[in-house]
């Protein structure tokens, strides 16, 4: 799925009518919102508005008609038949899930599309027949693919789709990923919270490809880097994460005995054990995929467990996991804590703003 919204305002007002509609709270509306236009929570949907909304501030008027004038054409009224037959067909899919009626889902299928060249309309609907039984508050877990009717099955590439969104033009997303703003102080705190003395960067400059501050552990230093983009693991396809780590070696003097770890924009916790990853770390001139916890913090043990993981097998992921020993993220939540994220605390800003 995409999103087509312009700006914050518009997710709102879309939160706005269908908390009308359906009498949910707008939380509850704003966590539907964002499942239907592809992302997993709303902090994630709204950092990519404010994301948006910052680029525009740059970009002059021709560039914004450009920019808009290739999103239009990839609203309902105007996408292929077989766009806007998978994208329904995942709309319906996250209704159901949250226990909406198939009547509740008609109506909002012509009135209230969040990818609809016409604002949202609310619409009158029995209060008895909105839910099929009761409302789901449970997220959405997205599988691979969406699940498509038979009489909306196509095979079209939602990736595709988005990639084609800004064909044409500047690559939007792109350029957004590398210029996400960062505050280093959550990586600083959890980094000293491992024993890891911390050391300012010795000028402050924008971009992923500077040190954001140096930290020493083992009499080893280590530049510390964070990129914007939130990047999984073993991903070489990846062109943002790609440019960063050729640029960090570009402008930076790094001696043989530097240990760089870079770091993108949260952790991510992967397979059923949720083995947490935050990063890379350059050890003898190459990349590795970083894996720490409280237990695995030293560059030999990291590596270990990077080895491990890479091999990408059943015994390989178990030995991992206990190596690592934090199956209740105890570090992730510990770095949720203290983390400050700008997109968010301008998402809130926005927020309070639309409220007032």
């Amino acid at each position: 799925m995409v999103c087509l919204f312009t700006g914050c305002n518009d997710a709102l007002e879309w939160v706005d009518a269908f908390a009308v509609v359906s009498e949910l709270k707008p939380s509850e509306c704003t966590l539907i919102l964002a499942e239907l236009v592809g992302f997993s929570r709303p902090s994630e949907l709204f950092a990519e508005l404010v994301s948006l909304e910052r680029h525009e501030a740059h970009l002059s008027e021709d560039e914004k008609e450009q920019m808009y004038n290739e999103r239009d054409s990839h609203l309902d009224d105007e996408a292929d038949d077989d766009d806007v037959s998978l994208r329904f067909a995942h709309y319906r899919k996250v209704l159901s899930h949250h226990g909406f009626s198939e009547d509740f889902y008609n109506l909002f299928r012509k009135n209230m599309s969040p990818s609809s060249e016409t604002r949202p309309m609310t619409f009158t609907i029995d209060k008895a027949t909105v839910f099929t039984t009761k409302y789901n508050a449970e997220p959405l877990i997205p599988d691979d693919e969406p699940e498509v009717d038979e009489d909306e099955e196509s095979a079209f590439d939602a990736g595709e789709m988005f990639r084609r969104l800004f064909s044409g033009g500047p690559n939007m997303i792109d350029k957004l990923r590398l210029s996400r703003p960062v505050n280093p102080i959550g990586w600083q705190k959890m980094l000293t919270h491992l024993g890891f003395e911390i050391m300012p960067a010795e000028a402050e400059r924008e971009g992923p490809w500077y040190p954001k501050f140096y930290a020493f552990k083992d009499a080893v230093r280590h530049p510390v880097f964070i990129g914007g983009p939130s990047k999984t693991p073993y991903d070489n396809e990846d062109e943002q994460a790609k440019e960063i780590r050729e640029g960090i070696l570009a402008l930076n003097v790094l001696s043989t005995a530097d240990v760089p770890m870079l770091f993108w924009s949260s952790p991510l916790t992967i397979g059923d054990c949720h083995v947490p990853y935050w990063g890379e770390i350059r050890v003898d001139g190459k990349w590795n995929e970083l894996f720490m916890t409280e237990t695995i913090c030293r560059i030999a043990e990291i590596l270990e467990v990077s080895k491990l993981m890479a091999q990408r097998n059943p015994q390989s992921y178990v030995r991992a996991v206990e190596l690592l020993r934090d199956k209740d993220l105890k570090l992730v939540n510990w770095f949720m804590d203290v983390h400050q994220d700008p997109i968010v605390d301008m998402m809130e800003s926005v927020s309070r703003k639309h409220a007032k």
